[in-house]
């Protein structure tokens, strides 16, 4: 897998897709789940956790940002509304 992710983007559609590309961004970044846990502080088998698709969303976010990754949710335009937000274009 190449190392520029700089336009990859994944739509999962289960917690397994979601783990699996966490898993795939690390390794892209050339990094080890040890490795990932001592940059991000949390623990190696939470990082396994994480990449079984079993991760705490607070979990996920710290560690997708620490690889530069980002994570998007797309609400239906109503439910933006009453977030209020604006729905994506």
């Amino acid at each position: 897998m190449s190392k520029n992710l700089d336009a990859l983007a994944v739509t999962p559609r289960s917690p397994a897709e979601l783990g699996a590309a966490l898993r795939a961004l690390r390794q892209a970044r050339g990094m080890t789940q040890a490795q990932l846990a001592m940059a991000t502080g949390i623990s190696r088998p939470t990082v396994i956790s994480a990449e079984a698709g079993k991760g705490r969303a607070d979990t996920l976010l710290r560690l997708v940002s620490r690889l530069g990754g980002t994570l998007t949710l797309s609400l239906p335009a109503r439910l933006s509304e009453t977030c209020g937000r604006r729905p994506m274009p």
